[in-house]
């Protein structure tokens, strides 16, 4: 009976935790659909690529975290009703996180000058300098809310984790726009999104306490503080590799192209990774949800193809929808002059970022199996690639080729991850699904090009070919099996 209990809850995390998890991305990107051009046009190309540049820092604080570690091992505790090691876990990875925090933002503060008179004019060197400071207090907020994103997500709180990334998220872009129209600045921008980030911290550990049966032990003494270390190490290095390239290439297109030119590249980026996010969002429970299935190969199987499936339908629509039609996008939305400086841009780079969204299943798989070794390994290869390559760049095309090709390396961890714990790599299984998709895609490009002939303009146009060209390749999907995995896991999961 408890066996058949958690398998329904699993089944229920696949359609409620993908649901809630889409729902935290929709409305951020909803506002930032709405927000983005009053920033954008607000403060200017070269301000915003300023902005952006504090934001890189402030993205930072997602990549020196224990979040995972945590998820994984509370998920586990819960399973034998281990409350006290539960406390320890909270309370152990608080005080870390809290330490680690308060490390950075003083690691912030002594650099803040040194870096900014290096990539940046020297007019904006001061306003730059303070907004990173101020950015270094956001990153050990966001580092200690770590602990409740790990607890929510863990006793299956996806609702309430949700919501959280909504408010932060969502709350900071809609603060920052009213900012700008009001004519304020980077440091006004910066003090405001530690304003929103330090609410939604309280709000989050608050929640965190009420789901947990025990007080946290607040205490670096214990045996766990070792094992959340031991995974971790490999989490956080592969993180700070990641955002490591991030802050890499922001600082060399700024120093070497100018301001302009990184608000070119990094505008199309933002959309890139919010796509991630949703993919993200929509694969929430795998971690955990992995991590539960011990020793059940046939059960961590049907979880990963109806994982895999979903992923790889939406990421071959949306890259081939931004090939399409990218440039055409960004013109509407921002304006034709900035759609031509960045289209080629965007394009490739929603394909670099299409990578690591179709690999995202295997990355769950590895870290959920208690092997982030593997993920770090192939982070550090694509991260070697990524900066050999940009250290040649010399436009923000140049720039994206290189992110798309030392992304590329990710696609590598699909059969070794399905090898080492599937049993095998599931080559039959992918030969279906990429024969589906091609079919599938070319019926999305018919309809579009028919669709163009018609000769609609503006934003009527672009939802119509896009639209129903996406339709059409759902429905071919649909009818031709494609989805079955998923129906086949729920089905298994709800005997």
């Amino acid at each position: 009976m408890a066996e058949n209990s958690r398998h329904n809850t699993v089944a229920k995390l696949l359609g409620s935790a993908s649901l809630l998890g889409a729902l935290s991305w929709f409305s951020p990107v909803v506002l930032s659909l709405l927000f983005t051009p009053v920033i954008v046009n607000g403060l200017g190309s070269k301000a915003y690529g300023l902005y952006a540049l504090v934001l890189g820092f402030i993205g930072f604080s997602f990549n020196l975290n224990l979040a995972k570690a945590m998820t994984r091992r509370i998920a586990a505790a819960r399973l034998v009703g281990d409350d006290r090691t539960i406390s320890e876990i909270v309370g152990s990875g608080f005080l870390i996180l809290l330490l680690i925090g308060v490390l950075g933002a003083g690691f912030l503060w002594l650099i803040a000058d040194v870096y900014v008179r290096a990539v940046v004019v020297p007019e904006s060197v001061a306003e730059t300098a303070l907004a990173i400071r101020i950015g270094g207090v956001v990153v050990a907020v966001l580092l200690v809310s770590q602990v409740a994103n790990a607890v929510l997500q863990a006793f299956g709180l996806f609702g309430q984790f949700a919501t959280l990334a909504t408010l932060g998220s969502g709350g900071t872009i809609t603060v920052n726009a009213i900012l700008v129209s009001a004519g304020y600045g980077l440091v006004s921008l910066a003090i405001a999104t530690l304003a929103v980030s330090t609410m939604v911290a309280l709000l989050g550990l608050t929640l965190s306490l009420r789901a947990l049966a025990v007080r946290p032990r607040l205490s670096l003494r214990t045996p766990i503080v070792w094992e959340l270390l031991s995974y971790s190490k490999y989490v956080v290095g592969y993180q700070v590799l990641g955002n490591g390239v991030l802050l890499f290439e922001r600082s060399v297109i700024s120093r070497g192209l100018g301001e302009d030119a990184l608000a070119f590249y990094v505008v199309p980026m933002m959309i890139c990774v919010q796509f991630t996010g949703l993919v993200g969002g929509l694969t929430l429970f795998l971690l955990p949800a992995f991590a539960e299935t011990g020793i059940d190969l046939e059960r961590r199987k049907r979880l990963y193809l109806a994982g895999t499936r979903l992923v790889a339908a939406l990421t071959a629509l949306v890259v081939a929808g931004v090939a399409l039609s990218g440039t055409q996008f960004l013109g509407l939305w921002l304006s034709p002059a900035f759609a031509q400086s960045a289209g080629n841009s965007f394009a490739m780079q929603m394909g670099a970022f299409g990578v690591v969204a179709i690999s995202m299943v295997a990355f769950h798989l590895a870290d959920g199996m208690g092997r982030p070794a593997l993920n770090f390994g192939l982070t550090a290869v694509s991260a070697g690639v990524t900066v050999a390559l940009m250290s040649g760049a010399e436009s923000i095309e140049g720039f994206s080729v290189a992110r798309l090709l030392g992304l590329s390396s990710f696609i590598a961890l699909i059969p070794i991850a399905e090898r080492k714990f599937l049993g095998k790599v599931l080559a039959s299984e992918w030969v279906g699904v990429l024969s589906r998709l091609t079919v599938a895609l070319g019926l999305f490009g018919l309809v579009h090009f028919f669709i163009s002939l018609l000769q609609v303009g503006g934003w009527s146009g672009l939802v119509l070919s896009n639209g129903v060209g996406t339709a059409s390749a759902l429905g071919f999907l649909y009818r031709s099996g494609y989805f079955d995995d998923i129906v086949i896991f729920l089905t298994h999961e709800r005997e």
